[in-house]
């Protein structure tokens, strides 16, 4: 994973190195959000938020916007001016206010503390951390108490202090100093106490600190003075500070103090350096309150507002080392440490322990050097005008050789220079190619030796000898007197390039006009899918010793992951883009051959636009690792606040749940990265984000808890996690006694549409078989009427006829008695017809013993003749019900339809039926294994001519019943009629209230 950036090294405080304009400084006043009045005190709470006091109350800062807390209690008073903030070892934070008001917050809770004090009549004056972390407090008519193990003990009562106790102290020996308004000091110890005033020298005291050794830090109206633990005088910074009043006292763990005084900020390191960068003889500029958070950040306020000075990963070297303050170009550094470098405008210089010394040499302070490169103890730089330089330093003496055209260089306008390690000097000129300086000899090579172009850009050596070029029309190397070239050709993305470098596992970068490439195993590779940031123009390239690659261009400074970028697979997460929040002021990389280079530390030293800066990635790494917590800011409920305390509840129906978070650091939070999970909704963690608020949409009903983890931007998710449980309550419509209810309902609706579709159904069946009864009484009366009537006139006619007839009497009456035993037949058959269609009720209602009749009237109507009759058969399952009479004729039209067709098309051997009387359907299956029907009669329903298919469905479709029709060519055919019991059965619909009719009564004929 990539090494990130933070702003506040891991465990360790301010840079005590470090001028105080090298630290990256922020200022908070009215413009910036800060709500003004002057600060008293600065402090910190276990949950990652800073607290300031002041004059018009106590304000909290989230690292973002400054939130100020009037009244933190309900029920309470305004809180007013805010004197002190102490953070003790049990993560409580104790506000000291005015008279005996005193508060303590944990965990976002307030609570008054005063009632906890053994005293009763208590006016608060002053409030101190002790040495293992617990709190003193001191004030009118009390006396002095050490908070510790969530107990108040009394250290001293109140007639052991002549005066207003105004500042305390603990010292590494478990003495306890108290400084007076009236200019006593006392020290107590064991219950006894020893006045130490006289060390003072009569001046009054505005502040205490323990000192590193065990001493004390005693800060007065007139200078600093160091007591010993006895309270002699061990240190007198008079001399310095004789003018200053000491208002506040802060150490960090570098062994920096840190002082606010009447005129700003001062600092004395360890060593007793003092620093007075922030002192300032304006007005309003006094610093009365000085706090080192956690990280090491250093805050401090006074009247107008709050600042902090952050130690950044980059350091920056400007005017105050003697660096020019000038836009640098080309660096490199020797094998003594110094860093060479050279202003745009000309002339060159080396930084050594922090001190820049100008090089006159040579004619240098009148040309621009275009490139450096250093060779064991000697440097050689190429020149605007003055060629080939190589320098020396012994102790404080530069000399220098230069060498020119007259001594065989190629050109004299040198623009990259290389010193190869085997003493070798490579000078690429502006337009006559690479000139060789080996054994006191220049060796010449151009375009008419192999070289790609005679402008040479950049020289780079390899680990094998082979030395690289950078060319405008492509890459070039030089190996055993050979030369090859690389162009746009051989898979590069330009021709043009404007840099080159060898890292150590011997792969060549090459940054083109046309993007970055990279060379390895003598194959040209293309740098697909890369990050928007490595599309710019790249004018700088080098490695640090964690596997990292730094690229500059013309807007950023970037670390990337080596490996990650040669696999292909870096994304714009995997790679760190720096700038003024981590140390760099202002990002304007300049166009030179090497302008970043690594150190024998593996420090990235850079040339910007006006400055030079270094980098540390073992401080990047180490801030990196630093576990981060997360916390969980707000939650809201369509736009709701919802309190945080116990496990919140969310009303149903709610649409929208709102989660802010942020972490417990309060610097490099533009680099801050969060992943969150919602248990019960997520499946796993969010990739890494830098919002810091996520939406949750239509939760349904449950116990869900939110979870989010924080990364200070490298990678590490080493912190702990924040975690907010919560449930979102049910409607009443999601409870399980109303979806019960709810399918209860349905099923009762479901049962009451089914009864209302049968009732419906059943109505207009038996309205179409009141319309089919009426009409087929009025044909039977027409068939009474006019066809039997008729048949009688006839048959008187021919009786007549019989009795007239004179001749051939015996073959006459013969024939006539035919016609007559035919007439009676016919007159029989027309009788039987009126009967049948009259009548609602056929001769049985047995269905089964209807349709066998019918099978014995088709079969002796087909006998005879060449056909071969196949054996019909009839099958009944259940019990036999009565069946309505139009229903039963239906029924056996559809059979008969049926039947006719397998016995005079089927050629079956064998032709079933069989009746299925079923609880809640009646059946009946037509089955042959005849030859089947084709599959396009099949599909059209009948053949051209023929509908007797056709006539089947629209019979059941009339009665209400399922028709289905199964065949295969050769596997014979299946005809399935099914039918409802309630509409089939007679006593069923007898049964049913709501079967519409009763069966009615018709006149025979």
């Amino acid at each position: 994973m990539l090494l990130g950036l933070c702003l506040v090294q891991t465990g360790a405080a301010l840079d005590r190195t470090k001028s105080m304009s090298q630290y990256i400084h922020e200022r908070w006043d009215a413009e910036k959000g800060f709500l003004g009045g002057q600060v008293h005190a600065i402090g910190e709470s276990n949950d990652g938020y800073l607290w300031v006091g002041t004059e018009r109350g106590l304000l909290r800062y989230d690292g973002f916007t400054f939130t100020l807390m009037q009244q933190p209690l309900r029920n309470a008073e305004p809180l007013g001016a805010i004197r002190s903030l102490v953070s003790d070892g049990e993560g409580n934070l104790w506000i000291r206010m005015d008279g005996p008001r005193l508060l303590r917050y944990r965990d976002g809770v307030f609570e008054d503390a005063s009632a906890q004090i053994p005293q009763s009549a208590f006016l608060f004056s002053a409030m101190a951390s002790d040495e293992a972390n617990g709190m003193l407090l001191s004030g009118l008519g009390g006396g002095t108490f050490l908070y510790r193990n969530r107990t108040f003990e009394t250290v001293a009562g109140a007639e052991s202090f002549p005066g207003t106790v105004t500042s305390l102290a603990m010292t590494r020996d478990g003495a306890v100093w108290t400084a007076t308004r009236e200019g006593g000091l006392s020290r107590t110890l064991g219950g006894s106490v020893s006045n130490r005033s006289g060390a003072l020298g009569g001046k009054k005291v505005d502040s205490l600190l323990q000192s590193n050794d065990g001493g004390l830090w005693v800060g007065t109206e007139s200078g600093l003075l160091l007591l010993t633990a006895r309270g002699t005088v061990a240190a007198d910074f008079s001399s310095l500070t004789r003018h200053l009043a000491i208002l506040a006292l802060a150490k960090d763990r570098s062994g920096n103090l840190w002082i606010g005084t009447n005129r700003g900020l001062l600092r004395i390191t360890a060593s007793g350096a003092a620093s007075f960068d922030l002192l300032s003889n304006e007005e309003g500029s006094e610093v009365t309150a000085v706090y080192v958070d956690h990280e090491g950040s250093l805050w401090y306020g006074g009247a107008h507002g709050i600042e902090c000075l952050r130690d950044g990963a980059f350091t920056t070297y400007a005017g105050e080392q003697g660096v020019p303050h000038q836009a640098i170009g080309p660096l490199s550094i020797d094998n003594d440490g110094r860093t060479w470098f050279a202003p745009l405008s000309g002339g060159l210089y080396f930084l050594k322990d922090g001190h820049t010394t100008r090089i006159t040499a040579a004619g240098l302070t009148d040309d621009v050097v275009y490139s450096i490169s250093g060779s064991g103890d000697e440097v050689w730089v190429g020149r605007q005008r003055g060629g080939l330089t190589g320098l020396s330093v012994n102790g404080g003496r530069v000399t220098a050789r230069t060498f020119t055209q007259r001594a065989g260089l190629a050109q004299n306008t040198v623009y990259s220079v290389h010193a190869h390690q085997d003493g070798t000097v490579w000078a690429g000129t502006v337009s006559a190619g690479v000139s060789r300086l080996k054994d006191g000899r220049f060796t010449n090579f151009s375009t008419a030796n192999g070289l790609s172009s005679n402008d040479v850009k950049s020289i780079a050596e390899g680990h094998d000898g082979t030395m690289w070029f950078a060319t405008s029309a492509g890459l070039d190397s030089f190996k055993d007197g050979r030369w090859t070239a690389w162009t746009a050709r051989d898979g590069l993305p330009a021709s043009g390039i404007e840099s080159i470098y060898e890292d150590s596992k011997d792969t060549v970068w090459i940054a083109t006009h046309g993007g970055l490439a990279y060379l390895s195993s003598g194959s040209i590779h293309l740098m697909h899918a890369l990050p928007e940031l490595l599309r710019e123009q790249i004018s700088g390239i080098t490695e640090d010793g964690l596997g990292s690659l730094w690229f500059t261009t013309s807007d950023h400074v970037i670390q990337v992951n080596r490996d990650l970028l040669l696999s292909g697979s870096v994304a714009g997460s995997d790679l760190q883009s720096y700038g003024a929040s981590d140390g760099l002021q202002g990002l304007d990389g300049t166009r030179r051959d090497r302008s970043m280079t690594s150190d024998g530390m593996g420090r990235i030293w850079i040339s910007l636009n006006s400055r030079l800066v270094v980098a540390d990635p073992q401080h990047i790494l180490s801030s990196d690792t630093r576990p981060i917590a997360a916390r969980i800011r707000s939650m809201t409920a369509d736009g709701v606040d919802v309190t945080l305390k116990g496990l919140p509840k969310i009303a149903p129906g709610t649409r929208s749940i709102t989660f802010t978070f942020a972490s417990t650091s309060l610097s490099d939070l533009e680099r801050m990265e969060f992943r969150y999970k919602l248990d019960g909704s997520d499946q796993s963690w969010s990739d890494a984000t830098g919002m810091r608020h996520v939406i949750y949409k239509n939760l349904g009903p449950g116990t869900y808890r939110f979870r989010v983890i924080a990364s200070s931007g490298g990678g590490f998710w080493n912190g702990s996690e924040a975690s907010l449980p919560f449930v979102v309550d049910r409607a009443f419509w999601q409870t399980w006694w109303f979806q019960a209810l709810c399918v209860t309902a349905f099923g009762l609706t479901f049962v009451l549409l089914y009864q209302l579709r049968v009732y419906r159904l059943t109505r207009q069946l038996n309205l179409n078989f009141q319309e089919r009864l009426a009409e087929r009484t009025r044909i039977a009366q027409e068939l009474h009427d006019t066809l039997l009537q008729s048949f009688q006139g006839l048959m008187l006619r021919f009786q007549t006829v019989d009795e007239l007839l004179p001749s051939r009497p015996l073959e006459a009456k013969a024939t006539l008695d035919g016609a007559l035993e035919r007439a009676d037949q016919a007159i029989s058959e027309g009788r039987g017809a009126i009967q049948n269609i009259r009548s609602t009720k056929g001769s049985t209602s047995d269905l089964a013993e209807t349709m066998n009749a019918m099978m014995i009237r088709l079969k002796e109507e087909n006998s005879g003749g060449h056909r071969t009759m196949p054996a019909l058969s009839l099958l009944t399952e259940g019990e036999p019900q009565s069946i309505h009479p139009l229903l039963t004729e239906e029924i056996c039209r559809i059979g008969l339809e049926a039947l006719r067709n397998s016995l005079l098309h089927a050629n079956a051997d064998h032709i079933e039926t069989e009746i299925t009387y079923g609880v809640s359907y009646l059946r009946l299956r037509f089955r042959d294994n005849g030859d089947g029907i084709d599959p396009e009669t099949l599909r059209d329903g009948n053949r051209p001519g023929h509908w007797g298919i056709v006539g089947m469905k629209e019979r059941a479709e009339r009665i209400h019943a399922q028709f289905n029709l199964w065949s295969k060519t050769g596997a014979g055919t299946e005809v399935e009629l099914k039918l409802s019991a309630r509409l089939a059965y007679e006593a069923s619909q007898e049964r049913s209230s709501l079967w519409p009719f009763r069966r009615g009564s018709a006149t025979r004929p």
